[in-house]
């Protein structure tokens, strides 16, 4: 399958049509169910951990639904939440159940009959859900001609009264900034060891490649080492604007390629954990015989 991402969200009609050839089968789609148009939408790309990768987007799109399928607005008092999830197999008895037995569930839990829950209401449904889809990923258009994938996707951060509403609160937002500052860190370091390896013709360009060398390790380092707070405080998924990550694939949503041996792993987590500046850390990182080694051929 070719992958596409689509600058703007396809017409709802189109969208519509992806969602009634997965309902089908219902979730969780497949890389052979799940539509095209709907695995080129911007919000499936900007919460896809490898956004190359189609079981990536498959996994996102999975996740999206769910989580748009519960939030369906209710119409004229009738839950067409409960009958969406019913069609689409979200939950419960209805994942054994095949499409013309899910017509009759979703008609009972919406309180219509069979007929007219088909025929009406079904396509209400959809073209609810393909205009969420669609409101979604409006968040992700690319601004002034951008073409280039950023790395890291998701809503600008903002600081509001929700995020300092209690003590416990703001600990969490917090520390879920302090994994964000050292993904963008490491990711920095790292497009600057590249760039250095490439356009060596800069002044001190060898001094200057050691330095990012190092500091791509403190913040590798640092990075884990909070990574492996928040999982024990908050569980395994990271927020970020509309998306979710999973913690442990920060580090390669960074951009870091290079192999991590369990043994180097903990002992980079207990020196970052052990020192608090940059100087300190690469010093006993030194000491350790820790250094940023050869990069691997597909990234740094």
């Amino acid at each position: 399958m070719t992958l596409l991402t689509h600058d703007r969200p396809p017409a709802l009609d189109q969208l519509v049509k992806g969602l009634e050839k997965l309902m089908r089968d219902g979730l969780p789609a497949t890389e052979q169910s799940a539509d095209e148009d709907l695995l080129g939408l911007r919000g499936v790309w900007a919460r896809s951990i490898d956004a190359d990768d189609v079981l990536s987007r498959v996994k996102a799109l999975n996740e999206l639904l769910a989580r748009l399928i519960a939030e369906m607005p209710a119409a004229n008092e009738h839950d067409l939440a409960a009958g969406a999830v019913v069609l689409f197999k979200v939950g419960g008895k209805a994942r054994r159940h095949n499409l013309s037995q899910r017509y009759q569930a979703g008609a009972e839990v919406t309180g219509y009959n069979v007929d007219h829950f088909r025929r009406a209401i079904v396509p209400k449904i959809l073209r609810q859900l393909a205009r969420q889809l669609h409101e979604d990923s409006q968040n992700y258009i690319p601004r002034g001609g951008q073409r280039v994938r950023p790395e890291i996707s998701g809503d600008s951060p903002s600081l509001t009264d929700a995020h300092l509403s209690a003590p416990d609160v703001a600990l969490r937002e917090e520390q879920l900034s302090r994994l964000w500052e050292y993904v963008y860190g490491l990711r920095a370091e790292l497009i600057a060891v590249e760039r250095l390896k490439r356009w060596p013709d800069e002044e001190h360009a060898a001094l200057k490649l050691e330095e990012a060398r190092d500091s791509a390790l403190w913040q590798l380092g640092r990075l884990m080492h909070w990574i492996g707070r928040y999982i024990s405080e908050y569980g395994d998924f990271v927020e970020h604007g509309d998306a979710e990550f999973r913690a442990e694939a920060l580090v390669r949503l960074a951009g870091w390629r290079g192999e991590l041996p369990p043994a180097v792993a903990t002992k980079l987590r207990a020196l970052a954990a052990m020192h608090a500046t940059r100087e300190e850390f690469v010093r006993a990182g030194r000491a350790a015989g820790l250094t940023m080694g050869t990069p691997a051929p597909d990234g740094p």
